[in-house]
């Protein structure tokens, strides 16, 4: 059972939903101008449900990041609160500073393994759980990666404008971008390329 709901009653809401989506989809006419460039109603059904399918698998991840996320917003506004308040605090280090324990690749490394001897070895459950692991650790390689990225960009004597130009570059290949940041975000936690005390 999950969040007061059994995995039944969630696939039914689900199915209710996709359901109630292609009435709408229909009512308004939004199937007809996708059969007009030959795209059928089953195969939007088809690639609705396979997507779906990936979410219920990846739903203990999500649901762990956003536990994180909420830990994480309720931490700075109860330390921006004290602060106000005067109450004696630990200091945050600048944004620029802050670097994963070296530790923390160990979670990486077994997502990897679990995605890989899942997949040769045809367990689903493996698979998974490999999946949701490197899903709960995306979100702070990504952090910690444009942490690495902001240090070197206040550090860096470059042009102002060639800057920009990297920034308007990065935006445009967005996905390549994202995974430049969490790799960095995760081998600067094992070789300290700013040379931060640990």
């Amino acid at each position: 059972q999950l969040t007061g709901l059994t995995l039944a009653d969630l696939d039914q809401r689900l199915q209710t939903s996709v359901d109630a989506a292609f009435n709408f989809y229909r009512s308004t006419g939004i199937l007809n101008s996708y059969a007009e460039r030959g795209i059928t109603e089953e195969m939007l059904r088809e690639s609705s449900l396979q997507m779906l399918g990936i979410m219920k698998r990846l739903l203990p991840g999500m649901l762990a990041m956003g536990a994180a996320a909420a830990a994480g917003i309720n931490y700075l506004l109860a330390h921006a609160v004290a602060r106000r308040l005067q109450l004696p605090l630990y200091p945050l280090r600048p944004f620029s500073e802050w670097q994963l324990p070296w530790y923390f690749t160990w979670g990486v490394i077994f997502g990897f393994a679990a995605l890989l001897l899942g997949d040769h070895y045809q367990l689903s459950w493996l698979v998974q759980g490999g999946q949701n692991l490197l899903l709960i650790y995306s979100p702070f390689l990504l952090i910690f990666g444009i942490a690495v990225v902001s240090h070197y960009y206040h550090k860096s004597q470059l042009p102002r404008w060639f800057k920009i130009g990297i920034i308007a570059i990065s935006v445009f290949y967005f996905t390549i971008t994202l995974i430049v940041l969490m790799t960095l975000g995760l081998f600067d936690s094992l070789f300290n390329y700013r040379k931060l005390a640990r």
